[in-house]
């Protein structure tokens, strides 16, 4: 967590927090916590345009958010981890577009927002509504309109039951 409170502004010192919490999660070999670990080392290499280091980082931390998955017994706690995986193929996706792969990032949105359907959390709609939106951008990005609009109408469907003004205008 701090290390998420630093990296916009001081790279160095999340670093140093990212470090330390990495060391402590593989002593207690806690999964969850490994892959909070990669997933904030990737953030951390993202926000440093050293986008195939992030990528490799937002992969190991699916595949440990997988294996915490795999080792949980509620569907509650299954979904949590679900979600956070979500956040780590998004930024995974993010990554392709900012390397000109927009392609390859559709499947990825398609796969984050299937866990997000698949939840019961309250801001759903507003999620699978961004979900739309960002497969919409790599659409348009690829001069894909036809497809860019259809998932534009999709995510804003998906807001309109968000009965949140700032989400519906977005």
């Amino acid at each position: 967590v701090l290390s998420n409170e630093y990296y916009a502004y001081d790279t160095a010192k999340s670093s140093v927090y990212i470090e330390r919490a990495n060391v402590l999660s593989k002593k207690l070999k806690w999964d969850r916590a490994i892959a909070l670990y990669y997933y904030h080392r990737g953030l951390l290499k993202q926000f440093a345009s050293q986008y195939d280091q992030a990528g490799l980082s937002f992969d190991s931390a699916i595949i440990y958010f997988n294996k915490e998955i795999e080792r949980l017994k509620t569907r509650e706690e299954k979904e949590l981890i679900a979600l956070e995986k979500s956040s780590s193929l998004s930024e995974k996706a993010a990554n392709l577009m900012k390397v000109g792969r927009g392609a390859e990032s559709i499947p990825i949105y398609l796969d984050a927002l299937e866990l997000w359907k698949a939840s019961n959390q309250p801001r759903k709609a507003e999620a699978i509504g961004t979900y739309y939106e960002k497969i919409a951008t790599s659409y348009y990005d690829m001069k894909q309109f036809d497809k860019a609009l259809y998932y534009d109408k999709l995510s804003l469907s998906q807001r309109l039951l968000s009965n949140n003004d700032e989400v519906i205008a977005w």
